[in-house]
C-alpha cells in the first residue's frame, strides 16, 4: 500500500473501473511522489496490461530511492512485465547500480527498517548533548534535534498543523494515544503518529512512529534510544558526525 494511505486504485481495478483508477493513481503520485507509490504504479499498469507505462514507472520508482529487489521478486502484480526484456533490462541496470554505489549517506538493501551497511548522518552541535540534522519526514525538508539524552521521537503540534495543511499528514496517519515520559520523568498522553518516510542524511526509514508534543517550539526530535532500534549507535564529536552501523538483524 503506497503512502497515499489507501489502496483505492487497487479497488478500481477489481471493479473494472480502469479510467478511476488511473485517475487515483494519478492524483496520489500528484500529492505523494514518493518512491513506494510509483512502485504501486508499476503494479497497477502491470496489472492493466499496459507494460510500457508500468515500467516507466517503475523506473521512476528507483530514481526516487527504491530498492528492494526480494519483494520485487515475488510479486505476482508484476508478472505480467516481469518476462519482458525491457523489465529484466531495468533490473539489471539498476541492481548494478545500487550494487556498486558504497558512498557515504545513500541507504542501502532493507527489510523494513532493518538495515545493513554504515550511515555517516553530519551533525551542527546544539550544545547540552544535542545536535541538529537535516531531515525529511513525509518529503517535507526539516531540520531534527538528535538527543542523546532522549528516548522517544517526538514532534511539535506545529509541524504536524502545517504537515496536515499541506498535505504532508493526513488524519489517517494517527493512531491512538500513548503515555510518555519527559525529562523530568512527568507522564504525559500525547497523539501517536506513523510517519511514512523518515530521511535522514540519505538513511530512508519507513512507518516511523512519533509521538504529537503540544510544546509548539520543540520541532523534531529523534531520540538516541529511538535511531538505536535501527543499529548501533557511534558519535564522532570531532568530525560532527553520528554514524549508524546495521546488521539487518
Amino acid at each position: 500500500m503506497g503512502s497515499s494511505g489507501n489502496a483505492r486504485h487497487y479497488a478500481y481495478f477489481e471493479l473494472g473501473q480502469l479510467n478511476q483508477a488511473k485517475a487515483w493513481m494519478a492524483k496520489t503520485l500528484l500529492q505523494f511522489p514518493e518512491e513506494g507509490n510509483y512502485y504501486d504504479a508499476a503494479c497497477l499498469y502491470s496489472l492493466m496490461k499496459l507494460p510500457t507505462q508500468s515500467i516507466a514507472y517503475l523506473d521512476t520508482a528507483f530514481i526516487k530511492g527504491y530498492r528492494d529487489f526480494e519483494h520485487l521478486a515475488k510479486d505476482d502484480d508484476l508478472d505480467n512485465v516481469r518476462n519482458l526484456p525491457e523489465f529484466k533490462s531495468l533490473i539489471t541496470r539498476w541492481k548494478a547500480k545500487f550494487a556498486s554505489t558504497k558512498l557515504v549517506g545513500v541507504a542501502g538493501e532493507k527489510s523494513g527498517n532493518r538495515i545493513v551497511g554504515t550511515y555517516v548522518i553530519p551533525f551542527k552541535p546544539d550544545g547540552g548533548g544535542t545536535f541538529e540534522v537535516k531531515s525529511k519526514i513525509n518529503g517535507l525538508p526539516l531540520n531534527m534535534t538528535f538527543d542523546t539524552g532522549a528516548s522517544d521521537i517526538l514532534i511539535s503540534q506545529t509541524e504536524v498543523d502545517f504537515m496536515l495543511k499541506n498535505g504532508y499528514l493526513t488524519e489517517q496517519d494517527f493512531i491512538g494515544t500513548n503515555n510518555y515520559y519527559t525529562a523530568n520523568e512527568e507522564k504525559i498522553e500525547a497523539r501517536t503518529v506513523m510517519l511514512r518516510q523518515v530521511e535522514i542524511g540519505g538513511l530512508v526509514l519507513h512507518n516511523v512512529r512519533a509521538a504529537v508534543i503540544k510544546n509548539r517550539k520543540a520541532g523534531m526530535l529523534f531520540g538516541q534510544s529511538a535511531l538505536s532500534r535501527y543499529g548501533k549507535i557511534t558519535i564522532d564529536n570531532q568530525k560532527k558526525q553520528i554514524i549508524l552501523t546495521g546488521d539487518g538483524k
